[in-house]
């Protein structure tokens, strides 16, 4: 679990301790919010040792990047567990659906009714813009399970500044009882 020192635009050492770690393939690195103390060594090299007070500060870093590391790798397990639950209730594997195919998507969930046309067409486009909301604010949110509970909510909110009221969201809702 690699600890990195970094150098600001000026050329010195920053005053955070950094950690990088991965997982599920995907790399994160983060400031752990340990202040880098004492005299780092000379080579400014993590292979060397600097001075005591330097490695405690290395010490309490590299505690902290356990600690990330070890919650990271928790809500990994957690996250399998419920796919594996999921799989055994329905047959099925848990699918990310990318947000470029969520307006196509929609339609195929099965339901007891036919949808009406007026309120297919208004939710696909509404699909749609949400998609295209998604991928204009927050363009490293690709499919569905990366979209936030506060991601959704600013794209309502833009839609009721955009003028759209309750009534347009539920209207062709009515046409289907």
């Amino acid at each position: 679990m690699p600890l990195e020192l970094r150098k600001g635009p000026d050329g010195k050492i920053r005053p955070w301790w950094y950690g990088r770690y991965k997982v599920n393939g995907k790399r994160y690195c983060h400031n752990l919010e340990v202040v880098v103390t004492g005299k780092p060594p000379n080579s400014l090299s993590l292979r060397d040792i600097g001075d005591p007070v330097f490695e405690r500060s290395r010490a309490q870093a590299q505690a902290k990047l356990e600690s990330l590391t070890g919650e990271a790798h928790d809500k990994r397990n957690a996250v399998r567990l419920v796919e594996k639950l999921y799989n055994i209730q329905t047959g099925e594997h848990i699918q990310a659906i990318p947000l470029t195919r969520l307006a196509e998507e929609w339609p195929r969930i099965p339901r007891r009714r036919a949808l009406a046309k007026c309120y297919t067409a208004q939710s696909v486009s509404a699909l749609n813009r949400f998609a295209s909301f998604i991928k204009k604010r927050w363009p490293q949110a690709t499919d569905m399970t990366q979209v936030s509970r506060s991601m959704a909510r600013d794209f309502l909110d833009a839609e009721s500044a955009r003028g759209v009221s309750a009534r347009t969201w539920n209207e062709c809702a009515l046409f289907t009882r």
